[in-house]
């Protein structure tokens, strides 16, 4: 078995209704609180390792747009060293962009802050991740 890991305590503020969300989450997936917010934590961190750390990234740049907003295909452009595959969806009004990015971490953080600058939602998905050598 490995070593323990030193926990460290801190404090911190968030708004009522989203600590009751938090709450309620926790009791519907069986968890305590702590677990529930280490749990949140690791998964932001695992997809902004990009912004940490240069490696290789695999992953899925997820962004939900209404239409017009930009022109998603100039981006594309701009990032085809990266993008591997493209995919685009209507629903509900938004449009749906789905690309396969892998490339340099460096590369995945200029794509995501571009994106995350519009008016748009924008999520990225690490499938994989290997450090720079």
């Amino acid at each position: 078995m490995g070593k323990p890991v030193r926990k460290r305590r801190f404090g911190i503020s968030i708004p009522e209704p989203i600590a009751r969300d938090l709450d309620r989450l926790a009791e519907a997936l069986s968890l305590d609180r702590s677990k529930l917010v280490r749990q949140a934590i690791t998964a932001f961190i695992q997809e902004h390792k990009h912004h940490l750390v240069p490696h290789e990234c695999l992953g899925l740049m997820v962004v939900v747009t209404v239409p017009g907003c930009f022109k998603m295909a100039d981006l594309l452009e701009e990032f085809r060293d990266v993008v591997r595959g493209y995919n685009h969806f209507h629903a509900r009004g938004y449009c749906i962009e789905v690309a396969v990015v892998i490339g340099p971490s460096e590369r995945i953080r200029d794509m995501h802050g571009i994106l995350s600058a519009k008016e748009c939602s924008v999520r990225y998905i690490p499938l994989a991740h290997e450090a720079a050598r």
